[in-house]
């Protein structure tokens, strides 16, 4: 960024509060289990569950889903003629989640909760803690992993 460039965009305020600061199981619903249930069963009177958003991973080997109650990971296991996705992991969330992006077979998440859209909480699936987040001020509507860009997609921007 140049310095008149720099000078142009008004100052950012840091994000009100910071996931290294705040518990060690951010937006994680306490008591939920990490481990993908055998049967998908609905409980009885809950409120049925929808997809928000779809990523394969950058060698298509792995599918993140974010829906209304989770997010999900998936890897893609080939056998004799058949390609099958099994689940891998799944975490409950206290809100939403509007987005997941996975960062090839790491254990390393990019997530939207739709509680806070201006917010990219940066997630180690391993510890079940969001280490670091990326603030904005619109709402975010894309994010895109490599090993050494993050890119974030708002109504106005495109950010790496």
């Amino acid at each position: 960024m140049s310095s008149s460039e720099a000078s142009s965009t008004p100052s950012r305020s840091p994000c009100p509060s910071s996931p290294a600061s705040s518990s060690s199981t951010v937006g994680v619903k306490p008591g939920a289990s990490s481990e993908s249930p055998t049967k998908q069963q609905q409980e009885p009177g809950a409120p049925p569950v929808y997809l928000l958003n779809m990523s394969l991973n950058q060698d298509h080997s792995g599918l993140c889903l974010a829906t209304t109650k989770d997010f999900r990971t998936f890897f893609l296991y080939s056998q004799a003629q058949s390609d099958n996705f099994v689940e891998f992991r799944r975490r409950l969330m206290a809100a939403p989640v509007a987005a997941a992006v996975m960062l090839y077979k790491t254990n390393i998440r990019a997530i939207v909760s739709a509680a806070e859209p201006t917010r990219v909480l940066l997630w180690d699936d391993k510890t079940g803690t969001a280490p670091h987040a990326l603030c904005s001020r619109p709402e975010v509507l894309s994010v895109q992993m490599r090993r050494d860009v993050i890119a974030v997609v708002t109504e106005y921007k495109a950010r790496l």
